[in-house]
């Protein structure tokens, strides 16, 4: 993998992106900018992989700690671990302001993101006390005005203490969840969940083959695709407008991808390390490019999200949440950035040589070292050797004091893209254009 970094604010077309630290990965028809690194959530908040992330919009929603929920007038007891309930917060990521889901009595089982970018539908159940009778609830909550409103349930699903909501998971963050029911206790249809103006989704009961089903909108936002465990080819799409669930052939399934640039891709990066003995795995999160050009995202990334269009991709790490800015480019731009960025590094290596050769010089009565031992002369003079990679040297006096035109008089260079990055006998460094 060969990173590229950048250190300055860039113009992209018309606009200026002032990020700092801004990395570059480059694909075979494009290039892609990465903005610095912003941390929405504090550290040792949220587990690993406990946060959902909207393929749709800029938000996310994650579990801070489970806790024992008191009711109104009921001490639950801290043993009673099925009453032991996760607390949700939603996070803008674009600001880092976060606000937390709260449903008196009602433990949050499942999250669903909407399509339409500004609902979060969240499936709650509660258990009373103390005939332990199971209710469900259904809420779209509004992620601007950050507000909830109850969504009518179906009368089998609402009191069933069998059912249980498929929703948003960290890698399946699709849109509207599969309403699945235990088979143990309840042998009923699967109920999908289909958006609906007038209430807000619209339930369809369907006798599938199985109960063991999970689903994803298609990027047209029409055919929901029920997919069956690995090792099965069987699929089904819902066509929400006739409201018909059909058998669909294996090499049509088309789940929620990420829209990424040809030849790119997010990837983690397993490296075995050493913890007090023990092998542990820590992960890096890289854009792979079908160039070579990768781009590093984060050095340690326990799971992470990238948005629908690319737009920025979100990360957990040691219990916090980060979010990187994305922009695509055209592959000549970066390809320019690259050379620039070559040749402003050619020519900070020739000036620190060129420097160096001045303080040896003024160290020996104004002599020079002989051709084969310039390097081993000049690293004492050198924070790192690395400096002389690609130097070449050309002085072909042995003395600086003797040199009629120091500012014409060249010393070595490093060829870089166009021409050649050249220190002088005065100091002074200047690329020169190859001969036309």
């Amino acid at each position: 993998m060969h990173p590229v970094f950048l250190f300055s604010v860039l113009a992209v077309g018309q606009r200026s992106i002032p990020w700092d630290n801004v990395t570059m990965a480059l694909g075979p028809e494009s290039g892609l900018v990465l903005g610095g690194v912003r941390q929405v959530v504090p550290g040792d908040v949220i587990g690993d992989r406990d946060f959902f992330v909207s393929p749709y919009s800029p938000y996310a929603a994650y579990v801070t700690s489970p806790v024992v929920e008191d009711r109104p007038g009921n001490v639950v007891p801290e043993t009673d671990t099925d009453l032991q309930m996760p607390w949700y917060e939603v996070v803008d990521l674009r600001n880092g302001q976060s606000w937390k889901l709260n449903f008196a009595g009602q433990a949050i089982s499942a999250l669903s993101w909407a399509t339409n970018g500004r609902t979060l539908f969240v499936f709650t159940t509660t258990e009373s006390t103390p005939n332990r009778n199971v209710s469900h609830q259904v809420y779209a909550h509004d992620l601007v005005r950050r507000s909830s409103e109850p969504v009518t349930v179906p009368n089998a699903l609402a009191t069933d203490e069998g059912v249980s909501f498929s929703g948003a998971s960290y890698r399946e963050n699709g849109g509207f969840p599969i309403i699945a029911t235990n088979p143990g206790k309840y042998k009923g249809p699967i109920w999908l969940a289909v958006p609906s103006p007038a209430s807000g989704l619209s339930w369809i009961p369907w006798t599938a083959p199985s109960h063991d089903v999970y689903g994803e909108w298609r990027r047209d936002k029409r055919g929901y695709f029920v997919c069956f465990p690995p090792g099965t080819s069987k699929s089904y799409t819902l066509d929400p407008v006739t409201k018909k669930v059909t058998e669909a052939p294996a090499d049509q399934v088309a789940l929620l991808e990420s829209r990424a640039p040809k030849g790119m891709a997010m990837t983690q990066v397993y490296t075995p390390i050493g913890v007090s003995g023990a092998k542990a795995d820590m992960s890096s999160l890289w854009i792979t490019a079908e160039d070579k050009v990768d781009a590093l995202v984060a050095p340690e990334a326990e799971s992470y999200r990238v948005a629908d269009n690319w737009t920025w991709v979100a990360y957990s790490a040691r219990g916090g949440l980060y979010v990187r800015n994305m922009q695509g480019v055209e592959r000549d731009f970066i390809l320019e950035q690259r050379e620039a960025i070559e040749r402003t590094k050619a020519l900070s290596r020739v000036k620190q040589i060129g420097t160096a050769l001045q303080i040896y010089a003024a160290d020996h009565d104004d002599g020079v070292p002989p051709v084969g031992s310039v390097r081993d002369a000049l690293e004492p003079y050198l924070k790192n050797s690395d400096m002389f990679e690609g130097f070449v040297y050309t002085f072909k006096g042995n003395n600086l004091n003797n040199v009629d035109n120091p500012s014409q008089a060249e010393v070595g260079y490093i060829p870089v893209p166009g021409g050649r990055a050249v220190v002088f006998a005065d100091g002074h460094a200047k690329i020169v254009p190859n001969p036309a």
